[in-house]
C-alpha cells in the first residue's frame, strides 16, 4: 500500500513542487526501496501498529487477554491510550507546523486498531490544526471477524474475532467505534 502511494505522491510532488513528509514509528529497511530519499522522514515514538505498538504490550492486553469493563486493567489501558495519544498529538503537531504540512494521508491508521493511540492522536492533531485528511482505510477490524455471539452454530472463527474479544467492555469498544470506521 505504502509504495502505491508513494508512486503518485512522488509524481505529483515533483509537478507541484511540494515536499513530501514520511511520519512513522520507525522505517524498516524495506522502506529504502519504496520512499524516495528526498522526503523527509520523522519518527514518532510508538506509533507502529500490532506487534510493534511498544513491543505488542497494549495490543495484547486489548485483544487478546480479558478486560472486564471498570476493571483495574481497563483503567490502565485507558490511561495509557489517552497518554500515549497526547505525547503523539504533540510530537505530530510539532512535524506538521515545523513542516509546513498541509495534509495528512494516514495508511490504514484508522481502518484497524493496530494503534489506537496513533488513531486518536490522528484524529485530535487534524481537529486541532484544521489539517485535512485523506484517510485511506483498508483491512477493516470487522472485516473477516465477528464476536462469537453473531456468528451461526457451526461457523469457523474469522481470522479477526479477537478484535472483539472485549466487546463487552462497552466503553472501549464505543471508543474503537468512534476512531475506527465501523460498517
Amino acid at each position: 500500500e505504502v509504495a502505491k502511494y508513494a508512486t503518485c505522491l512522488g509524481r505529483l510532488a515533483r509537478r507541484r513542487r511540494m515536499t513530501i513528509h514520511c511520519i512513522a514509528g520507525d522505517f524498516s529497511e524495506d522502506a529504502v526501496h519504496v520512499l524516495n530519499p528526498e522526503w523527509d522522514r520523522h519518527v514518532v515514538p510508538d506509533a507502529n501498529g500490532w506487534s510493534k505498538w511498544s513491543e505488542g504490550r497494549w495490543f495484547q492486553r486489548l485483544f487478546h487477554e480479558d478486560m472486564p469493563e471498570g476493571s483495574d486493567e481497563s483503567d490502565e489501558l485507558a490511561v495509557e491510550i489517552w497518554r500515549q495519544a497526547v505525547r503523539m498529538s504533540h510530537d505530530l503537531a510539532a512535524i506538521i507546523e515545523k513542516g509546513g504540512i498541509d495534509l495528512l494521508f494516514p495508511i490504514n491508521v484508522n481502518s484497524n486498531p493496530g494503534n489506537p493511540a496513533l488513531a486518536l492522536a490522528v484524529v485530535l492533531v487534524s481537529e486541532a490544526l484544521q489539517i485535512p485528511v485523506v484517510n485511506s482505510n483498508h483491512d477493516f477490524y470487522w472485516e473477516d471477524g465477528a464476536p462469537a455471539s453473531d456468528r451461526p452454530p457451526g461457523e469457523e472463527p474469522g481470522p479477526r474475532d479477537h478484535f472483539f474479544r472485549n466487546r463487552d467492555n462497552r466503553d472501549f469498544f464505543r471508543f474503537l467505534e468512534r476512531v475506527h470506521p465501523w460498517k
